[in-house]
């Protein structure tokens, strides 16, 4: 392949990257956002009760193996001790903090739900 024919295979590659990753103006929404948005019924907010407590379910399994990566860790001794064990609690805090945040948004839909039954 000669020189030109490399450029122009560059250029319109960069093109064809350029136009993919340009926005378009409209904002969009996650399926999530939307549920939270439109939601006014008591299967709604159920609905987004149950996604909650589903989310917070894979954070608390996320948090538990973080806790036991640290003991390991800690075990093992050394740098591993000195490095990774603080991260990995770190980490299982964070996923803690994440975890009742979304039980604290499941109990507010439960709430809303059984407002919006009344």
């Amino acid at each position: 392949m000669n020189k030109q024919a490399r450029r122009l295979i560059l250029v319109v590659g960069c093109a064809l990257l350029a136009t993919a990753c340009a926005s378009t103006g409209v904002t969009s929404y996650t399926g999530r956002e939307k549920m939270i948005e439109e939601a006014k019924t008591k299967a709604d907010h159920e609905a987004l009760a149950a996604y909650y407590e589903r989310e917070a379910q894979a954070l608390h399994e996320k948090a538990k193996y973080y806790q036991q990566m640290a003991a390991q860790d800690r075990w093992r001794g050394g740098a591993y001790r000195m490095f990774y064990a603080p991260r990995y609690d770190a980490l299982a805090r964070e996923y803690q903090a994440a975890q009742e945040e979304n039980l604290k948004q499941a109990k507010r839909h439960r709430e809303l739900a059984s407002d919006a039954a009344q």
